[in-house]
């Protein structure tokens, strides 16, 4: 059997706009903690828009 956790993201990323009850938590991608733990690799899933003068 083997360990379906093992591929897992160790972390999902977040991007937050506004502050207290107004804060939007906007789901942007995941992280997996690198083999030596000094650091991560990222997966953005994210698309930003951008606003037009």
């Amino acid at each position: 059997m083997t360990d379906t956790t093992a591929n897992r993201p160790s972390h999902r990323l977040f991007n937050v706009t506004g502050d207290g009850d107004n804060a939007r938590w906007t789901d942007i991608g995941v992280a997996w903690t690198t083999r030596d733990g000094k650091g991560f690799t990222l997966s953005l899933n994210a698309s930003f828009r951008h606003k037009q003068p």
